[in-house]
Protein backbone atom coordinates (compact mmCIF):
# COMPACT_ATOMS: atom_id res chain seq x y z
CA UNK A 1 0.00 0.00 0.00
CA UNK A 2 3.15 2.26 0.82
CA UNK A 3 3.74 1.88 -2.95
CA UNK A 4 0.72 2.65 -4.09
CA UNK A 5 0.40 5.68 -2.50
CA UNK A 6 4.08 7.05 -3.66
CA UNK A 7 3.18 6.18 -6.85
CA UNK A 8 -0.19 8.04 -6.76
CA UNK A 9 2.11 10.81 -5.45
CA UNK A 10 4.32 11.20 -7.97
CA UNK A 11 1.59 11.03 -10.67
CA UNK A 12 0.00 13.81 -9.20
CA UNK A 13 3.53 16.03 -8.78
CA UNK A 14 4.21 15.09 -12.63
CA UNK A 15 0.43 16.29 -13.66
CA UNK A 16 1.30 19.60 -11.70
CA UNK A 17 4.32 19.63 -14.02
CA UNK A 18 2.89 19.29 -17.04
CA UNK A 19 -0.43 20.26 -16.14
CA UNK A 20 -1.96 23.32 -18.76
CA UNK A 21 -5.33 24.10 -16.25
CA UNK A 22 -4.93 24.56 -12.72
CA UNK A 23 -8.18 24.33 -10.30
CA UNK A 24 -8.75 27.15 -7.94
CA UNK A 25 -11.19 27.23 -5.23
CA UNK A 26 -13.40 30.46 -5.68
CA UNK A 27 -15.82 29.83 -2.47
CA UNK A 28 -15.18 27.60 0.48
CA UNK A 29 -18.83 26.69 1.78
CA UNK A 30 -19.89 25.32 -0.36
CA UNK A 31 -16.73 24.47 -2.63
CA UNK A 32 -16.45 25.91 -5.77
CA UNK A 33 -13.70 25.73 -8.04
CA UNK A 34 -12.86 27.22 -11.19
CA UNK A 35 -9.99 26.37 -13.75
CA UNK A 36 -7.24 28.77 -15.51
CA UNK A 37 -4.68 27.92 -17.66
CA UNK A 38 -1.31 27.83 -16.64
CA UNK A 39 1.78 29.36 -18.47
CA UNK A 40 1.69 25.94 -20.89
CA UNK A 41 -1.78 26.36 -21.24
CA UNK A 42 -1.49 29.93 -22.22
CA UNK A 43 0.71 29.04 -24.50
CA UNK A 44 -2.14 26.58 -26.14
CA UNK A 45 -4.70 29.36 -26.58
CA UNK A 46 -4.38 29.43 -30.38
CA UNK A 47 -4.94 25.89 -30.60
CA UNK A 48 -8.23 26.35 -28.33
CA UNK A 49 -8.93 29.39 -30.21
CA UNK A 50 -9.04 27.88 -33.42
CA UNK A 51 -11.09 24.72 -32.28
CA UNK A 52 -13.58 27.36 -31.31
CA UNK A 53 -13.17 28.71 -34.88
CA UNK A 54 -13.63 25.15 -36.50
CA UNK A 55 -17.07 24.82 -34.22
CA UNK A 56 -18.14 28.04 -35.30
CA UNK A 57 -17.73 27.29 -38.69
CA UNK A 58 -19.07 23.55 -39.53
CA UNK A 59 -20.63 23.52 -36.04
CA UNK A 60 -24.92 23.59 -36.16
CA UNK A 61 -25.74 26.00 -33.59
CA UNK A 62 -29.36 26.49 -33.48
CA UNK A 63 -28.69 29.81 -31.11
CA UNK A 64 -25.84 31.02 -32.20
CA UNK A 65 -22.15 30.34 -31.23
CA UNK A 66 -21.90 29.58 -27.66
CA UNK A 67 -18.33 31.42 -27.42
CA UNK A 68 -17.08 34.70 -28.71
CA UNK A 69 -13.31 35.75 -28.10
CA UNK A 70 -13.31 39.57 -27.36
CA UNK A 71 -9.86 41.56 -27.70
CA UNK A 72 -8.80 43.45 -24.75
CA UNK A 73 -6.89 46.01 -26.35
CA UNK A 74 -9.72 46.92 -28.86
CA UNK A 75 -13.05 45.50 -27.34
CA UNK A 76 -13.96 44.11 -30.54
CA UNK A 77 -15.00 40.46 -30.93
CA UNK A 78 -12.17 38.48 -32.94
CA UNK A 79 -10.76 35.04 -33.98
CA UNK A 80 -7.52 33.66 -35.41
CA UNK A 81 -5.73 35.00 -37.61
CA UNK A 82 -2.21 33.11 -38.62
CA UNK A 83 0.09 34.52 -40.81
CA UNK A 84 3.62 34.18 -41.90
CA UNK A 85 6.11 35.33 -39.17
CA UNK A 86 8.22 36.27 -42.30
CA UNK A 87 6.01 38.23 -44.60
CA UNK A 88 2.76 38.69 -42.80
CA UNK A 89 0.29 37.08 -45.43
CA UNK A 90 -2.35 34.68 -44.49
CA UNK A 91 -1.40 30.93 -44.02
CA UNK A 92 -3.19 27.89 -44.07
CA UNK A 93 -2.31 24.25 -44.93
CA UNK A 94 -2.43 25.08 -48.61
CA UNK A 95 0.13 27.77 -48.96
CA UNK A 96 2.92 25.90 -46.86
CA UNK A 97 5.29 22.59 -47.13
CA UNK A 98 6.87 20.85 -44.52
CA UNK A 99 10.40 19.75 -44.44
CA UNK A 100 13.05 18.29 -41.89
CA UNK A 101 15.15 20.79 -40.13
CA UNK A 102 18.89 20.12 -40.00
CA UNK A 103 18.63 18.72 -36.46
CA UNK A 104 16.93 16.27 -37.88
CA UNK A 105 18.91 15.60 -40.70
CA UNK A 106 22.11 15.27 -38.72
CA UNK A 107 23.07 18.59 -39.88
CA UNK A 108 22.83 20.98 -36.74
CA UNK A 109 26.12 23.37 -36.43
Amino acid sequence: MTADCSLAGDRKLEHRRTSFVQRRAYQRRPTHHDYRLTEKGIYLRPILISLKDRSARWGKWLDGEPLNIRHKACGHLTSLKIVCSHCDEPINARYVTQEMSPAMLGNAP
